[in-house]
């Protein structure tokens, strides 16, 4: 991935056989392209603001349709109030947007805890579910030396709650293997110190229809250190080849493309 800067401005190319982006073969640019891009890009507007201890990052993108593999995106970062509002244009048209803050100050954790769907116990006023939802866990695995992701780092985090997703998704909820995951927005609140020690922990929620919600506690052993969101849709092989289709410009002829 190479980045060109000028100001709070840079252009993202992704080469076509990078070993993480592509890593299987895909006919759009993945949405953690985006994402990278635009940390690296606030990483250049403040230098070591995504490393120091003590601090928080909280970010809130979405991603409105898809973005084309082989054409340059522009990135843009300009501040906006305590944050910083972010942007990305690929062919004059917005395949990103949304805003990052690095504030300091220890984690909010939700008190409120998610309860168990009423059916699992028999209850169906949901004043009556005295229980909260059961949890999965996973935990982070260090990526070698020279990996993209190898430093720990937020989007390290956001990688693995977007795997997490997917794994849930086959393995829960029997998603067939040929359906695919849009990635349409993403939410965290996250340390910038972070360690590999983390794990991610899912509160069950109802089987995904369409568009879903996935959202993870990200833990050091007991201990609630942030959180992540991702949100989805499932498309069927044919859904995804009209959904490319309607979304995919001509070079020069910018769309609106696909918002799903």
């Amino acid at each position: 991935m190479n980045l060109t800067t000028e100001s709070r401005t840079s252009t993202l190319t992704v080469h076509p056989h990078d070993p993480y982006f592509f890593d299987h073969p895909l006919d759009h640019l993945p949405g953690m392209a985006l994402v990278c891009g635009l940390l690296d890009l606030l990483r250049t507007t403040d230098p070591g603001c995504l490393e120091q201890p003590g601090r928080r990052l909280r970010l809130s993108l979405d991603l409105p349709t898809f973005c084309e593999p082989d054409q340059p995106v522009q990135l843009a970062a300009a501040p906006d109030g305590d944050r910083m509002a972010v942007r990305a244009h690929q062919l004059g048209r917005l395949v990103c947007e949304g805003w990052c803050e690095v504030h300091e100050g220890p984690f909010q954790a939700d008190e409120s805890l998610e309860p168990a769907a009423g059916e699992l116990v028999h209850r169906h006023r949901p004043e009556n579910v005295l229980i909260s939802a059961p949890a999965r866990t996973v935990a982070l695995r260090r990526p070698p030396d020279g990996h993209r992701l190898a430093p720990p780092c937020p989007e390290a985090v956001i990688e693995a709650a977007r795997q997490f997703t997917t794994m849930l998704s086959h393995v829960e909820y029997a998603v067939p293997d040929d359906t695919r995951l849009i990635l349409l927005a993403v939410e965290a609140d996250l340390p910038c110190e972070l360690t590999w020690d983390l794990r991610l922990r899912w509160a069950c929620t109802a089987p995904p229809r369409g568009r879903s919600l996935m959202r993870f506690d990200v833990v050091a052993g007991d201990e609630p250190r942030g959180s992540v969101g991702i949100d989805y849709y499932a498309a069927s092989p044919a859904i995804y080849r009209r959904l490319r289709h309607a979304g995919r410009p001509a070079v020069g002829q910018p769309t609106s493309g696909c918002t799903v």
